[in-house]
C-alpha cells in the first residue's frame, strides 16, 4: 500500500510539474537537467535562435542532461553549498537579448539530503522594453516633448492597449 501511495503521489507531483503554466527546469544538485516542463521546452525551442547567439550547439527541444549551468552561468551557486544556507536563488540575467528572470529552489529530500533543483523562468523581454518605452516618454514629456510615442503596431494585447492609451 505504501508503494502504491508513493508511486501515485510521484505521478501526482510529475504531471502537476509538466502541466504548470510556468516554464520550470529540474537539475540534478550539479545543475544538469533532468527535466523540463512543457513550458519551458516551449520557451527555449522558442527562444533557440536567441541562446544560440551565446552558446554554440544550443538545442532547444533537447534540454535533459545539459548542464543547466551552462545555459545560466550567473546561477554558479546551482550545486554548491548546503541547502539549509544556500536553498534559494533569485537572479535577473541577460542571455542573448532576452532577459530573464530566475528562481531556484533546493529539492531538499526527507534525510535533508539536497536532491537538485527547481528552476522557474520568466522572460521579462517584453515587460522591461515596456517599461523603457513609458519611461522615455514620460522624461520626454516632463522636459516639454509630447512628441515622443511608443509603437503600436509591434504590440499586442495589455502593452497594446497601454501604448494606444498613452499615445
Amino acid at each position: 500500500a505504501v508503494i502504491h501511495e508513493t508511486a501515485v503521489r510521484a505521478i501526482q507531483v510529475q504531471a502537476t510539474f509538466d502541466t504548470a503554466s510556468t516554464a520550470a527546469v529540474m537539475t540534478a544538485p550539479d545543475g544538469g537537467v533532468i527535466s523540463a516542463n512543457k513550458s519551458a521546452r516551449q520557451f527555449f525551442a522558442a527562444a533557440e535562435a536567441d541562446m544560440g547567439a551565446v552558446f554554440a550547439n544550443f538545442a532547444g527541444a533537447s534540454l535533459d542532461g545539459l548542464q543547466f549551468n551552462r545555459l545560466l552561468p550567473e546561477l554558479h551557486r546551482l550545486g554548491k553549498g548546503a541547502p539549509e544556507t544556500d536553498s534559494h536563488v533569485n537572479k535577473r540575467v541577460t542571455l542573448g537579448g532576452r532577459t530573464l528572470d530566475l528562481l531556484a529552489n533546493a529539492i531538499v529530500g526527507d534525510t535533508g539530503d539536497q536532491l537538485g533543483w527547481m528552476v522557474e523562468l520568466i522572460d521579462s523581454t517584453e515587460q522591461i522594453a515596456m517599461q523603457q518605452d513609458i519611461s522615455a516618454m514620460v522624461e520626454a514629456a516632463a522636459a516639454g516633448d509630447f512628441s515622443r510615442r511608443i509603437q503600436v503596431e509591434a504590440a499586442a494585447g495589455f502593452k497594446r492597449r497601454i501604448a494606444e492609451s498613452m499615445n
